[in-house]
């Protein structure tokens, strides 16, 4: 069997952190640009920064000349809130039980790779995935299902014995569509041993 965890919001709350550091580097270029924390979770919530700036682009009209300074400076701030994260003893304790009873183990995030590995490598739970997937190692992110389908495909375990444990709409809509099992939480503390007993 096969289970595949998203990251943020999930294995980690690091919505907050992504929420900020995008706001921190759209108010370098003008603060019009901001996004309010009720859009964020509306509409922004799971997208690649790529797609949040395509999006700003449509309604507000940020001017995509901008993107890579923007981009490249929210992956800056992104890292110094990262920075603060602290390894999760229940998290590797709940992980290590599933991976003892012979089940492959994903994280599937669209976050950038630096950003995925920095963080499970701070939760210290890196070594215990079998598969660690960003938005880099796909063509089609979320809400696209490529992202399941791959390590399905790769361990040659299908959609019925495959769960996805998903929080944002982009990320269940695509957990859906995969047609694996699925568990929907709100906030990473909702992955919390009486849940993994359900796995």
């Amino acid at each position: 069997n096969l289970v595949i965890f998203d990251l943020d919001g999930v294995l980690y709350d690091s919505k907050e952190h992504h929420f900020n550091a995008l706001n921190d580097a759209l108010a370098e270029v003008d603060e019009k640009y901001i996004i309010s924390y009720k859009d964020h979770l509306a509409v922004f919530d799971g997208m690649p920064t790529n797609k949040k700036l395509e999006v700003l682009e449509k309604t507000k009209g940020l001017d995509s000349k901008h993107f890579k300074k923007i981009w490249k400076n929210k992956q800056l701030y992104t890292n110094s809130y990262l920075d603060t994260i602290e390894q999760n003893s229940e998290l590797i304790s709940n992980l290590t039980k599933l991976k003892k009873s012979n089940i492959k183990l994903v994280c599937a995030s669209n976050s950038i790779e630096a950003t995925v590995t920095k963080v499970l490598t701070k939760l210290g739970v890196i070594n215990l995935f079998d598969m660690i997937l960003s938005n880099e190692d796909v063509k089609n992110p979320k809400p696209h299902p490529e992202m399941y389908w791959k390590p399905m495909t790769e361990f040659g375990i299908s959609p019925e014995n495959t769960l996805v444990i998903e929080d944002s709409p982009i990320g269940r809509l695509g957990a859906k569509l995969s047609s694996a099992n699925t568990i929907f939480v709100e906030e990473s503390k909702d992955l919390n041993s009486s849940l993994f007993s359900k796995i």
